[in-house]
């Protein structure tokens, strides 16, 4: 048992060894030699959107110590994020202990192999590619998880929260609805539901989908809170007869929400891995990333704008125009061949943190003076882009005068409501994103060599140093690979 830690042991180190020397001796698009942690987490989760999410620098720094081991998966997508051929990503596999010998390794890599002599203990003497240029395309346009695996899951959430708002809308109705407050509690649990479905328990491996959905939904939804004082939503059902039960129309209002935004959140989904998948295209990177953002949310408008009336117009064009512009910079800054010099991602975080100062300021602003002004008219949901239709004020009991000032009251709630997690939620993530793309989660920008700081050297430690300074050598490229094969076949050879 002694020996064979101390093999695992010497594995991790040597693998983190050859790891730090690949991420120090990368070249980037831009003919830069080395990239930080926080830059290689970034390549990785371009790669796969998990890493960007999960991890940080901790991690890589753990790695690269020999802390821990990354698993074949992870060294996959390191070799991708790298640039590193099939070939290396063999010798990494292989050097961490996680195959049998280079014919294994290569296997799990997608390499096959031609005149091979493993029963020997030798590594092969050729090899091809086992995919075409296609088939790799394939192959890194395939999620991860499949999608029906993906969209399985996904389905899984859009069901729960349709029970919930069923289930919530008939227990409000038996509870005696009146009052307005029945259907601000009702739109505000779906709402909180929803939000801790996609950022207390989301789904790690689809990326920004989830966030997508949660906001997309939340825009859609909460227009009824406008409308709510008035005991009618903002599509109109109140108005089409559908049932005698006033909890309906709100529940058909939110169910058409959701679904409505878990199609377009699955049409976000595969757009982007369309667009990760057609590595070779010439459009920029800010073109793919509006290819990808804007589609799903003119759908979502489309349906606004059909179905709702003019004031609900207004409010989610620019609402949706701002959640567009939040979710193309954050697929910008994902991306690999995005890499600013340190003095242009101090100055962008600067700049986003002035914008949404700003930003929050007007909408301040604007709400406020909304609120306050005694001339603006009130619109009433009394028409949609298909059809208009007259609001029977005494069947109500109470007169338009009165409608409006409740509908004055619901504009407050609407807009407070939208208004805070536009702000902290969305606006606080994008904030998230520029501060780690400007280092503020590392070193710093362009801390291609800046490691987190190791504890004192224990016995472990100082034979892991023993091992380094053994087979230190200048992190060039060829010779690391040269270094890490020979290594990988004396480790085959020597556990057989």
């Amino acid at each position: 048992m002694a020996i064979e830690r101390i093999v695992e042991n010497a594995r991790a180190a040597q693998l983190g060894f050859v790891l730090k020397a690949y991420r120090r001796s990368f070249q980037d698009e831009n003919g830069r030699t080395g990239i930080s942690q926080e830059e290689l987490l970034r390549r990785m989760g371009a790669v796969d959107d998990a890493y960007d999410e999960r991890f940080s620098h901790a991690t890589v720094s753990r790695w690269e110590g020999g802390a821990t081991r990354p698993s074949v998966d992870r060294l996959r997508t390191i070799g991708k994020a790298l640039n590193l051929s099939q070939a290396e990503i063999a010798g990494l596999i292989l050097l961490a202990g996680l195959a049998s010998d280079f014919e294994a390794a290569g296997a799990v890599a997608g390499l096959s192999f031609v005149g091979v002599s493993s029963a020997q203990g030798k590594a092969p003497d050729a090899w091809s590619v086992a995919s075409t240029a296609k088939q790799s395309s394939l192959h890194n346009s395939e999620p991860r998880p499949s999608l029906l695996r993906a969209f399985g899951g996904f389905t899984l959430r859009f069901l729960l929260v349709a029970v919930f708002i069923t289930g919530v809308g008939y227990t409000l109705s038996a509870l005696g609805w009146d009052g307005y407050w029945m259907p601000v509690a009702y739109i505000c649990l779906t709402t909180t539901l929803v939000m801790v479905q996609g950022l207390v328990f989301p789904d790690r491996e689809a990326g920004l989908r989830d966030f997508f959905w949660i906001s997309l939904f939340f825009i859609l939804a909460v227009p009824s809170l406008q409308f709510a004082p008035l005991q009618m939503d903002h599509y109109g059902f109140y108005a089409s007869g559908v049932s005698s039960e006033s909890h309906v129309p709100f529940m058909l209002s939110l169910l058409v929400n959701l679904t409505v935004a878990t199609l377009c959140s699955m049409m976000f989904q595969l757009l982007r891995q369309r667009q990760v998948s057609q590595q070779g295209s010439s459009e920029t990177t800010l073109v793919r990333a509006a290819l990808v953002v804007l589609p799903p949310i003119g759908v979502a408008y489309a349906v606004v704008l059909v179905f709702s009336n003019a004031s609900v117009w207004i409010q989610s064009a620019v609402v949706m125009w701002v959640l567009a512009s939040v979710f193309i910079g954050l697929l910008v800054m994902r991306h690999p061949t995005v890499n600013p010099t340190q003095e242009q991602r101090r100055f962008l975080l600067s700049a986003a943190f002035t914008v949404a100062i700003v930003a929050s300021t007007l909408g301040i602003v604007v709400v406020m003076a909304i609120y306050i002004s005694p001339d603006l008219p009130g619109v009433l949901p009394a028409h949609n882009l298909l059809s208009s239709w007259e609001i029977n004020f005494a069947e109500l009991g109470y007169t338009r005068a009165e409608a409006l000032e409740r509908l004055n009251v619901g504009y407050m709630l609407h807009s407070t409501y939208l208004f805070v997690y536009m702000v902290f939620i969305v606006g606080g993530s994008f904030l998230k994103a520029v501060y780690r793309l400007a280092g503020g989660d590392a070193a710093g920008p362009g801390a291609a060599y800046a490691d987190t700081l190791a504890p004192a050297p224990t016995r472990r430690g100082r034979h892991r140093d023993n091992v380094r300074r053994l087979l230190w050598s200048p992190p060039l490229p060829a010779v690391v690979r040269g270094r890490l094969l020979e290594f990988g076949r004396a480790l085959s050879s020597g556990a057989h």
